[in-house]
Order: structure tokens, then sequence, then C-alpha cells
């Protein structure tokens, strides 16, 4: 089973890369520098972050009660950052807090290419990523990013980045856990409708800071690395549940 769901994510990556990077904007200004100040990047992401939080809380009836464990009324914006990549790819990171308890928070993350600060390319294609048990987006997506000690390591991320595919991806709330915690008792109900909450809400947000940016409110496609891989098809089966717009 798993195999087959591996087979799937990395069939539907190839598909993206034959029909989607053709598509994309590509003009890059050479000749911008890196002289804003980070005072600029907060304000800028800032403010993505606020208006996507903000209109998925007015609009979105799924998130308009409370639920067990996460509440759209609760969510807030705890830390974000702008890191370079490679040339013209960017990571931006955005850390909510989703609800009470100590790790009740998720991770949401973007690798894109830029063509001056803070102003991503125009992408009708983009992709988000789950990353599965006992990894996080870095190690899943973006480990060359990171493992500087192996050199022969590369990145779907980047990879996907480079060829004009807007990436997105989450930290599951999990992943916020020290090392040191022994009260397991908190996890107990984080079973996968519980976290299927969790990237519903990553990928609205995702879908509105698109918007913002210039590459539109469209589709996104959903892939899941390792474990992971079933979240692709817990997400269209809660889907089939919607009611039918007229």
């Amino acid at each position: 089973m798993m195999k087959k769901l591996f087979s799937f994510s990395v069939l539907f990556i190839i598909l993206l890369l034959l029909f989607g990077c053709s598509m994309a904007q590509t003009s890059i200004d050479e000749g911008s520098t890196e002289t804003n100040t980070e005072e600029s990047v907060k304000a800028v992401l800032t403010d993505w972050a606020q208006q996507s939080m903000d209109q998925i809380s007015a609009d979105d009836e799924e998130f308009s009660v409370q639920q067990k464990g996460f509440s759209k009324r609760k969510v807030r914006l705890l830390e974000i950052k702008r890191e370079k990549l490679e040339k013209h790819i960017y990571k931006y990171t955005f850390i909510l807090k989703v609800g009470n308890g100590k790790y009740d928070q998720i991770g949401i993350y973007r690798v894109v290419k830029e063509k001056n600060f803070c102003q991503p390319i125009k992408s009708p294609t983009a992709v988000f990523l789950v990353h599965g048990v006992g990894f996080n987006f870095d190690l899943s997506f973006l480990p060359s990013a990171y493992l500087t000690d192996h050199p022969d390591v590369s990145s779907m991320g980047i990879y996907l980045a480079n060829n004009n595919i807007d990436v997105w991806g989450i930290d599951l709330r999990w992943t916020f856990i020290d090392r040191e915690e022994t009260n397991l008792e908190l996890m107990k109900d984080w079973n996968v409708d519980f976290l299927l909450k969790d990237i519903k809400y990553a990928v609205k947000f995702a879908r509105f800071v698109r918007g913002l940016t210039g590459s539109g409110f469209g589709k996104i496609f959903l892939g899941g690395h390792h474990t992971a891989g079933v979240y692709p098809w817990a997400y269209a089966n809660s889907e089939t549940m919607l009611k039918q717009q007229k």
C-alpha cells in the first residue's frame, strides 16, 4: 500500500513538470540587491499572513465554529522568516498558533523563485507537500539546504522551485514537541482526521497568499512523503462530503 502511495506522489510530480512549468512567469530582476531590511521582510510577510488568516476566518464555513484542538478564533502568527536557499530561490516561514495547548502550532512554508525582493514569480502551478512520520518539511523536501555535510544530497523542493513551481508545505504539530517531553497523552487524539484539519487550514492559507502575490486562487496539487501518502486520499475523501455549490 505504501509503495502505491509513494508511486502516486512521484507520478503527480512528473505530471506537474510536464504540464505546469512552461506556463510560469520567469522574468527575474538581475539588478535587484539584498538591501532591504529585516523590518521590511517582517512587514510584507505579516501582511500576507494576516490577510490570509482574516479571509479564512471570515469566509470559510469549515472553520466557522470552534473544533476540538483547533479554533480559528485563536489562530495567530508566532514567527515569520525569509531565507535564501539558492540564487533567486527563497523559503518563507510562517509559524501559526492554532489552539490552546503548548504544542498546538503548525509551520507553513513556501519555497519559490523571486523576481524581486519579496515578489514571487507568477506561477499557475503549485504543490503542497506533507512530510511523513519521523521527518519534517526540511528533512523531507529541503535536505540539501540543511545537510551541508552531504554535498551529494538534492532537494525536491528546490528542484521544483527552479522549474517555476510554487512549492508549499507544512510541519505538523507533533514536530514542535520537545525531545524531553514525557506527557505523550497530549497526542492521544492526534489521528489522521485531527491532523487533516491542520493541513486543510494550511492549504487554504497557501491559496490566499498565492492570490495576494499574483499567482491566483486556483487549485493546488497535494502530495505526501512516506506515511503522509495517506493525506491526499483523506483530503479528497473529506471533500466528497461537502455540500455541492449551486
